[in-house]
């Protein structure tokens, strides 16, 4: 989980449903942030999108 969660003068809030095939390169080039805060709202994946995105400094919410 982002460890800047709170301080973050930006909240980015990404919705989710099967986009593994589509974030594996955004992922890679994350950049953590103090003034960004990125926020993963999964709407029940099956293909692996949570999996993905609690690998990096992110914070994400599933059912």
């Amino acid at each position: 989980m982002n460890q800047n969660i709170g301080s973050a003068r930006i909240s980015i809030i990404i919705p989710t449903l099967n986009e593994a095939g589509n974030i594996k390169e955004a992922i890679a080039t994350t950049q953590p942030s103090k003034d960004i805060e990125v926020i993963i709202v999964d709407a029940g994946s099956e293909d692996g999108t949570v999996e993905m995105f609690i690998l990096v400094p992110l914070r994400v919410i599933w059912p």
